[in-house]
């Protein structure tokens, strides 16, 4: 199913990121990944229980190493999920904050 949303980052809409909705039931899991631009995205995945993670990197230079500006709570140690049900729209909307 094609899942679409928004997300915001301390009340703005994340102006670039990717988020990965993630199935835990799969070995090796499974992700679906989306872009996301001016804080709205799409993706495909299947329907059930799904682990979130938003990531958004920032260059300050071409020698300097991206470095990620959302907290960990919302990637590499998500505590978001999604619960996606056939027949219900599929829209999802996260509020994060950069504290």
């Amino acid at each position: 199913m094609v899942v679409s949303g928004k997300v915001t980052l301390d009340g703005q809409p994340l102006a670039h990121g990717q988020i990965l909705l993630k199935d835990p039931e799969q070995k090796p899991p499974r992700e679906y990944i989306g872009a996301i631009e001016q804080g709205a995205f799409r993706c495909d995945a299947p329907p059930g229980s799904l682990r979130v993670e938003i990531r958004c990197y920032e260059q300050a230079s071409l020698e300097a190493e991206a470095r990620q500006i959302i907290p960990a709570k919302y990637n590499d140690s998500s505590e978001l999920t999604a619960e996606l049900k056939l027949g219900e729209p599929p829209q999802l909307s996260f509020e994060l904050n950069s504290r």
